[in-house]
C-alpha cells in the first residue's frame, strides 16, 4: 500500500507542477515527483501504472532515455494503462529522440484503434510536417477536419477546405 501512496504522491506533485508558473516551483514539484514515482517503483517494480508516470516526468524533464525504458516496459505490459496514452507518450519520446519515422509510424499504428483521438491526431500532422513536409500535413489536416465539420452539419466543410487550404 506504501508504493500507492507514493505513486499518488506523485501525481499530485506533478499536478503542482504543471500548474506553477515558477520556474523554481516547476523544478522542486518536477524533483519531488520523480524521487516519489522512484520509491514507489523500489517497493513495487512490477506497477506498469508507475512505469507510466515515471516515464512521463522524466520525458518532461528530459530524461529521454531513461522515459523511454519505463515508458516501452509499459507497452510489452498488459494492465492498468491506456494503451492510447502509452503509444503517445512511446511516440512522443522516439520523437524526442529524433526517431521521427519509427514516431510517425507508431502513431500511425495507434490511430487505426483509436481513429478520434485528437491528441494522436495532432501529433501525427505534426511529425509529417518534418517527416514529409507541409504539404503532406496539410493533406492530414484535411483528413481530420473533414469528419469532425461533417459530425457539426457544415454542408459546405469539403469545398470550403479543398479551395482555402489545399492547391
Amino acid at each position: 500500500i506504501k508504493s500507492r501512496v507514493l505513486l499518488y504522491r506523485g501525481v499530485a506533485e506533478a499536478a503542482i507542477c504543471r500548474s506553477s508558473r515558477l520556474r523554481e516551483e516547476q523544478n522542486l514539484y518536477n524533483k519531488r515527483s520523480i524521487e516519489s514515482f522512484q520509491k514507489s517503483y523500489s517497493l513495487d517494480p512490477n506497477c506498469s501504472l508507475t512505469w507510466y508516470h515515471l516515464a512521463l516526468r522524466l520525458a518532461c524533464v528530459g530524461e529521454i532515455k531513461k522515459a523511454f525504458r519505463f515508458a516501452h516496459k509499459v507497452e510489452a505490459s498488459p494492465g492498468v494503462v491506456d494503451m492510447v496514452d502509452v503509444s503517445h507518450l512511446l511516440a512522443l519520446v522516439l520523437s524526442a529522440q529524433n526517431k521521427l519515422e519509427e514516431a510517425l509510424n507508431m502513431v500511425t499504428l495507434t490511430l487505426l484503434n483509436y481513429p478520434d483521438n485528437l491528441n494522436l491526431l495532432i501529433t501525427k500532422v505534426m511529425l509529417e510536417r518534418q517527416v514529409h513536409g507541409g504539404h503532406s500535413a496539410l493533406i492530414t489536416c484535411k483528413e481530420v477536419l473533414l469528419p469532425l465539420l461533417e459530425k457539426l452539419g457544415t454542408s459546405s466543410s469539403r469545398e470550403s477546405i479543398d479551395s482555402t487550404y489545399l492547391p
